[in-house]
């Protein structure tokens, strides 16, 4: 099942926009609360139309890619002063091309919060963003996709200290209404060629999967029909 994009049409041509076409900041932070879909945006949305321009890079910043040898190499010291940016190893070093030097390269840091998670010292978090900043210093034609959750957006201002336009171009993604949430479900159901004869299913299942204050938590609806589907398959 495909991650859950649709109905972004506008948040998707937003981002797809300030990434391609404006060349004067070369970072983008996308941020949004827990569950709203910033992963499926720039999953299902964002990278399948720019992996045909540009060379892309997706990092989810999981406790493992933190623990790894070359993060903890970040961790511990600053970035060498004619050293190659170990960021941009770390993004590519799953890709079979090797990036090339002139090629504009688009690196996608996603869930960036869980660096203030799991890295407690502030020395640590000083070297992680001196190595950010190194990364985009050294004229290897880098764009950055910062993807945070809006709770660490305070932290996040720590980094304009190393890069100080990193403000400066925003895509915030909000929680979908209840009509967005409804054409959704409609239109996977339809793509999985599943006719729904009652529609109040689909209401049950919006109910199923709204918090407590009545927003839709994007992520229990993908997981809702995942399972749906494969009880159904």
């Amino acid at each position: 099942m495909a991650p859950l994009f649709f109905g972004r049409d506008h948040e998707v041509k937003d981002l797809f926009d300030k990434v391609v076409n404006d060349l004067a900041s070369r970072t983008t932070l996308v941020f949004g609360p827990l569950g709203v879909g910033k992963t499926s945006l720039v999953c299902a949305g964002l990278i399948p139309r720019i992996e045909q321009l540009y060379q892309v890079a997706y990092v989810r910043c999981s406790r493992e890619i933190i623990d790894s040898v070359l993060v903890k190499k970040m961790l511990a010291m600053e970035p060498g002063s004619n050293q190659e940016p170990l960021f941009l190893e770390l993004a590519f070093q799953w890709s079979d091309v090797p990036p090339e030097l002139l090629e504009r390269k688009i690196i996608i840091l996603d869930q960036f919060e869980e660096f203030f998670i799991w890295v407690q010292e502030q020395e640590q978090l000083l070297h992680l963003y001196l190595h950010i900043a190194a990364l985009l210093e050294a004229r290897r034609n880098i764009d950055l996709i910062i993807v945070v959750r809006d709770e660490f957006f305070s932290q996040i201002q720590d980094l304009e200290a190393f890069i100080p336009n990193i403000l400066e171009e925003q895509v915030r993604i909000r929680h979908v209404d209840e009509k967005t949430t409804y054409d959704i479900i409609k239109h996977l159901l339809e793509e999985a060629e599943m006719e729904v004869e009652n529609e109040d299913i689909i209401h049950r299942i919006i109910k199923n999967v709204s918090e407590e204050d009545g927003k839709v938590n994007l992520t229990y609806l993908q997981l809702y029909l995942e399972r749906l589907f494969e009880e159904l398959s």
